[in-house]
């Protein structure tokens, strides 16, 4: 069949033509070879003939002087600029501010020439802010900052801003909440950001994580382990010698799921110091106590004991004698709790601090075991813990609130505090009265204008943000919403802080909780002779946030941002809060002999000699 047999004389001659077109394939690459590079050295000639030209019809610019070679090099090196991805978009997140600076900072180095001027460096940085940064960035380019000369000036002007490293205590904290997996990775990020060298706390860092063990669906031994721990009688779960799988202590400890326990946050304050951790309420415990390594890390002040305390775990086991304790550590619990303890210092890699059996008797709380909080205290902690919740008053400085009290009569001489300024600037409690700011499903809060202020306002604004902070009623924000920030002028001339909360109250749902007629009070009024008022001193700021909504609350000032933890005035809520509140603690007298309108107390009598006997 001439389809699928060949004469053996025809294969020479189609072995002729196949390496005849090879070489006419190679000639030709040879030529578009030659012919790329005829190609590239017009480019370059056109290139520098170009560069010539608007030499010459630049009348200001002197003659150049001939160059001794062609300027091939430095056509070379604007071709070859590598061409790198734009950094990130940066929206003023604390945490991420230096790595957004130096990002910049890499693609301005590798990229000299197409960023050859300052102005073109700030252009770019400010074109990359976005929310509360690009607000920022907006203000200091429309006034002409300073920081706007150079980017140098701009990166040190935003660290100051926007950027707050891990300092102190609260790296700390982050070392020792380190878990094994990715300890190495977050260990090296903290101790960068902090300066310290790595090798300087992996000896204080690696005994706290020594203690935890792989943990189940986390990985698997490999065959050639587990048989190299068989034949040395190791045990199989943690490695160590002296027990097998079936008894090792640390398994039953990586069992329980630490979203299991009962874990209370708490600060602890000892001298100027002061620590936000977790303590884990524990019935079974017979102290209070607190891990070593926790301590040591903190310096936390110990003492040893003079006689040691034998400790036996629930099989009886004994355990490790204890053998200091801490100094008295203040510790404040739900904001307003505080009382002075000392704990009893064990290994317990696992908690930090653990409140046994006689603390809960002893403050007899009532704990909302979902949300990890206590609800109420008992009632001897009304007269001694809570007495001094607030960290703004002190007994001290209310002694120091002069007042002439000579025209008071004696017996409403023991209300003296409950008219004290000073308590009432400072921080209330968390109570069943918190404002609460739901938003309507699929919102958020808007971000407002940052106001300009005149001199007068910006000194009323300076002194409003330091009193403010001071008392504990606002602290600093890194909330994506932000209200605008301004004054008016009030009757007697002076100026009132106002926030525009306007677009945060047109996505709020709305409490319906009824304030009382005016046209009613004169019904209740007829007969009275005998009158006289109240009025709250910062009635709002007696009621707190809702825990969780301060940041819808944030407002902006050309100081910096911030958040209320007290109910601030301008929410559309805030009247039928405080209407409630107010109603249910004078439940007993309303419509008796009190009529209230928000922090407006009218008390009427028919006779004076009932006024002392109601009060």
């Amino acid at each position: 069949n001439d389809l699928t047999t060949m004469d053996s004389a025809d294969a020479p001659t189609l072995r002729d033509i196949l390496t005849a077109n090879n070489a006419r394939m190679d000639r030709q690459d040879e030529q578009m070879i030659a012919t790329g590079r005829a190609v590239q050295a017009l480019v370059t000639q056109v290139s520098e003939l170009t560069n010539q030209l608007q030499q010459l019809r630049s009348p200001a610019a002197p003659p150049p002087p001939p160059p001794p070679s062609p300027s091939v090099p430095e056509s070379h090196n604007v071709q070859h600029e590598p061409r790198l991805p734009t950094p990130e978009v940066y929206a003023g997140e604390p945490n991420l501010c230096r790595a957004f600076l130096t990002k910049c900072s890499m693609y301005f180095s590798l990229q000299p020439v197409t960023f050859a001027s300052e102005p073109s460096k700030v252009a770019l940085v400010l074109t990359l802010l976005s929310g509360r940064a690009a607000q920022w960035g907006t203000a200091v380019w429309e006034n002409q900052h300073p920081c706007c000369a150079s980017f140098q000036l701009l990166s040190e002007e935003m660290r100051r801003v926007f950027d707050r490293a891990v300092l102190g205590r609260e790296a700390a904290s982050v070392l020792a909440d380190l878990r094994q997996g990715d300890r190495t990775r977050r260990r090296s990020g903290t101790c960068s950001c902090m300066g310290w060298p790595v090798h300087a706390v992996s000896n204080t860092v690696s005994p706290v994580l020594d203690h935890e063990p792989m943990q189940v669906g986390r990985a698997r031994l490999s065959r050639e382990e587990r048989d190299r721990r068989r034949s040395k009688g190791l045990c199989l779960y943690c490695g160590a010698a002296g027990h097998f799988l079936s008894n090792c202590p640390l398994k039953d400890r990586a069992r329980h799921n630490p979203s299991s326990m009962t874990l209370l946050p708490v600060s602890l304050q000892w001298t100027t110091d002061a620590h936000h951790c977790k303590a884990l309420l524990d019935s079974g415990a017979e102290g209070n106590f607190m891990d070593w390594n926790f301590a040591r890390l903190l310096h936390v002040p110990i003492t040893p004991l003079t006689l040691k305390i034998s400790v036996n775990a629930l099989n009886g086991q004994s355990l490790p004698c204890i053998t200091h304790t801490t100094a008295p550590i203040t510790m404040v619990t739900s904001g307003n709790h505080k009382e002075k303890l000392t704990f009893l210092l064990i290994t317990s890699p696992m908690v930090p601090v653990v409140l046994g059996h006689p603390w809960l008797v002893h403050h007899n709380p009532k704990v909302d075991w979902g949300h990890d909080s206590v609800s109420s205290w008992g009632e001897s902690c009304f007269s001694n813990c809570l007495v001094s919740a607030c960290p703004s008053v002190s007994r001290s400085l209310l002694q120091e609130e002069s007042v002439n009290l000579s025209n008071v009569p004696t017996e409403y001489l023991d209300l003296k505090e409950v008219f004290s300024k000073s308590r009432a600037a400072s921080l209330p409690p968390h109570r069943p009265y918190d404002c609460a700011i739901e938003l309507l499903p699929g919102t958020s809060p808007p971000k407002g204008k940052l106001y300009s202020l005149s001199a007068p306002e910006r000194e009323a604004m300076e002194k409003y943000i330091s009193d403010s902070l001071a008392a504990g009623l606002i602290r600093p924000s890194s909330s994506p919403a932000g209200a605008g920030f301004f004054f008016v002028k009030k009757k007697d001339g002076s100026l009132r802080p106002c926030i525009d909360y306007r677009g945060l109250n047109s996505i709020t749902v709305k409490n319906t909780y009824p304030l009382p007629l005016m046209s009613s009070a004169f019904e209740r009024l007829q007969g009275a002779s005998i009158f006289s008022k109240l009025d709250l001193r910062n009635a709002y700021h007696l009621v707190r946030i809702r825990e969780g909504d301060e940041w819808k609350t944030a407002f902006n000032t050309p100081r910096g941002h911030f958040e209320y933890l007290v109910m601030p005035f301008g929410l559309s809520n805030s009247p039928a809060v405080f209407q409630a509140l107010v109603n249910d603690v004078l439940r007993d007298m309303v419509d008796r002999f009190i009529y209230v309108y928000l922090d407006d107390i009218l008390i009427f009598f028919l006779l004076l000699s009932r006024i002392t006997f109601s009060t």
